[in-house]
């Protein structure tokens, strides 16, 4: 017998290639694949070598190496080949033209591709996501909802369909009603016309569990066969009669009115009972407020007599501490909404629920929209003190979960107005002067020099308040940082608009509740209901109060949120939704700081609209101004909400 041939063995491994490559797409190991169809497109001929290398790209963009990616299919010539190959090529170029910031580029790419008949479903789906995704980076939130409406068309697996679906629904939630109802004048097309009338239907009823649910019973009238899943509509609402069960007749909250914390507890009744107050449903609940006072290790005895006076829903205790001794001692004899959220090692009944204001979910989502905004690189300045080492732990862990770096992380002193050392140590312009000093040293000559910053950063998270904020964001323009995007949590804006003394704020990109930034609509119009005499109006005090309205409204929606990821409750904090934990989770809304005041942004906006060339112009020997460009576009205590640098509350 004869062993096989020399061409029998070159095919053999380069099947074994080939199947491997598969292997490792399949299992998420991109960058493993990327270089085994590189391995396979170098043995092998046109167009085989052209659809290897096609794929390689491919695994490159899915692994995150765009650079990579860019430069390879700069050398993929696809000329002459069957239209499939320039089709490909086209759709990758826009994905990186995606990653690169650059929509418009994308758009350009991706629109001739639409005219093309004979395409695979898998491919006319990747080119509406394309589309749908620049058009969000460009603002043009209903042309995005229009490309994923004909991408569901191409997409056959019920998961991504339904995901499609959360993807499009996000982006109606987020568009203003004036653009949705000037849409439905115009729409012709009814699968169109119908999800835009069921965003309307959601953002005009979504604090009334009746009457959304009313709402969505006629819309099913209205729009027979239309394609919204069933588990989007429930997570709605479900149906009015499984409403009144979920109803409680008799609420007691817990709240410090007798404490140091007492204008925080009395800013959160003020917005429970006004929404109480405000609630005309012939089922509404009977309120009773306890006065917990200052004592945290008495909160069982509050609880245990508000049990026993006939309480069937508890809300409360106001207070980090409090809340977690409640969770540790408890058996819980009714539901209960915690106004604090517990950690993972604090096991709680399925009756007992978590909502907070605590910085550590705040910073988390800050770590989410830097990562969608295309940032992988991060330095973090955050307060010396409980409050800010909470707020810098929660953003790094959830960072690095995400697959990000964190470069560098540094404190400063909460009560210091000089941050300058802490920011060029950050940037390490301490090692750009000593570089100088050791050379001017050498060469015995005095020498003319701009200190440069390190080069390696995306963005900057920076945890503080106000005040701190207005010190360190000149600073970080002074260093030369003026061109890095910065991200912050809600507190950093003290509620009140203040274009003078927030100019120094400038360029710092914050998530808050759609109560401290949007000032239209039903927001609006419940401020002019409800807030006409309250004297703490935009101050730090009105989230407390936004936080007593939604725990009031949230309390029918409990059941419908725990039994269904998907659904949402459209309250005032944000849109408000539950894990398995029964933590309910906030959804902020994000504004720029332009010119002094916080300006809303669109869901998907990225600070940086089109690739530049900003960061190769800092160099040693080069002076440029300090001016931000701008872009379109301990333990114990309550939320006040927590003010970086103080004693942190928590919730």
């Amino acid at each position: 017998t004869t062993g096989p041939t020399a061409s029998t063995s070159r095919r053999l491994a380069q099947d074994h290639q080939t199947q491997t490559a598969e292997q490792y797409e399949k299992t998420g190991k991109y960058a493993l694949a990327a270089k085994q169809y590189l391995n396979r497109a170098r043995a092998a001929k046109t167009p085989q070598r052209e659809h290897y290398q096609l794929k390689a790209i491919d695994m490159l963009l899915r692994a995150g190496n765009t650079a990579y990616a860019r430069s390879l299919l700069d050398t993929v010539y696809v000329t002459g080949l069957d239209i499939s190959y320039s089709v490909r090529h086209s759709l990758l170029a826009a994905h990186i033209a995606l990653n690169d910031r650059r929509p418009g580029r994308a758009i350009l790419l991706v629109t001739p591709l639409l005219r093309i008949t004979n395409l695979n479903p898998e491919m006319i789906a990747d080119i509406h996501w394309v589309h749908a995704q620049a058009s969000l980076a460009l603002h043009n939130n209903i042309s995005a909802v229009k490309s994923l409406i004909l991408r569901e068309r191409y997409i056959v697996d019920a998961r991504k369909i339904e995901d499609n679906q959360q993807d499009l629904w996000t982006i109606l939630e987020s568009s203003p009603p004036g653009l949705l109802r000037s849409e439905l004048d115009m729409a012709v097309d009814p699968i169109l016309r119908g999800w835009i009338e069921l965003a309307l239907l959601n953002i005009d009823r979504g604090s009334n569990p009746y009457g959304l649910a009313k709402g969505i019973e006629q819309w099913r009238l209205n729009y027979p066969g239309h394609p919204a899943s069933t588990n989007l509509l429930f997570a709605l609402a479900p149906s009015p009669n499984a409403l009144t069960t979920a109803t409680p007749s008799n609420i007691v909250l817990l709240l410090p009115l007798t404490s140091r914390f007492e204008k925080a507890a009395q800013a959160f009744q003020d917005g429970f009972l006004s929404t109480h107050n405000a609630n005309t449903a012939p089922t509404r609940p009977d309120v009773t407020v306890y006065d917990i006072g200052e004592d945290p290790d008495l909160i069982s005895n509050f609880y245990n007599i508000a049990v026993r006076d006939g309480a069937n829903f508890i809300v409360g205790p106001l207070g980090r501490t409090a809340a977690k001794k409640l969770a540790s001692e408890q058996s819980f004899g009714v539901p209960t909404l915690l106004l604090s959220q517990m950690d993972d090692r604090i096991n709680l009944p399925r009756s007992v629920f978590q909502f907070g204001l605590g910085p550590e979910d705040e910073a988390r989502q800050v770590a989410e929209r830097a990562y969608l905004d295309g940032h992988r690189q991060t330095v973090i300045l955050y307060p010396d003190s409980p409050w800010g080492k909470r707020t810098q732990q929660a953003f790094v862990d959830h960072w690095l979960t995400l697959g990000g770096i964190v470069l560098e992380s540094q404190s400063y002193h909460p009560l210091e107005t000089d941050h300058s050392r802490v920011v060029k140590n950050l940037f390490n312009i301490d090692d750009s002067e000593l570089r100088k000093l050791r050379l001017s040293t050498v060469i015995r000559t005095k020498l003319k020099f701009s200190p440069r910053r390190r080069q390696d950063i995306d963005f900057i998270f920076l945890a503080a308040n106000p005040a701190q904020g207005r010190l360190l964001k000149p600073l970080i323009n002074f260093y030369r940082g003026y061109q890095l995007p910065v991200y912050s949590t809600s507190h950093i804006f003290s509620g009140h608009l203040n274009p003078v003394d927030d100019t120094d704020l400038d360029g710092i990109i914050i998530g808050d509740m759609p109560w401290m930034l949007v000032h239209e609509g039903r927001i609006r119009a419940m401020r002019e209901n409800l807030q006409r005499n309250w004297p703490n109006k935009h101050t730090r005090l009105d989230r407390l109060y936004a936080f007593g309205m939604d725990s009031y409204g949230v309390i029918n929606h409990l059941k419908r949120l725990s039994s269904n990821p998907l659904a949402r409750y459209n309250g005032v904090t944000s849109g408000l939704s539950m894990d398995r934990r029964g933590r309910i989770h906030r959804q902020l809304v994000w504004a720029k700081f332009i010119n002094g005041v916080p300006k809303l942004l669109d869901l998907y906006y990225s600070p940086m609209e089109e690739k530049t060339e900003d960061k190769k112009s800092e160099t040693e020997d080069t002076q440029t101004t300090t001016s931000d460009p701008g872009t379109t576009g301990g333990e114990t205590g309550l939320p006040v909400p927590e003010t970086p640098g103080a004693t942190p509350a928590g919730t």
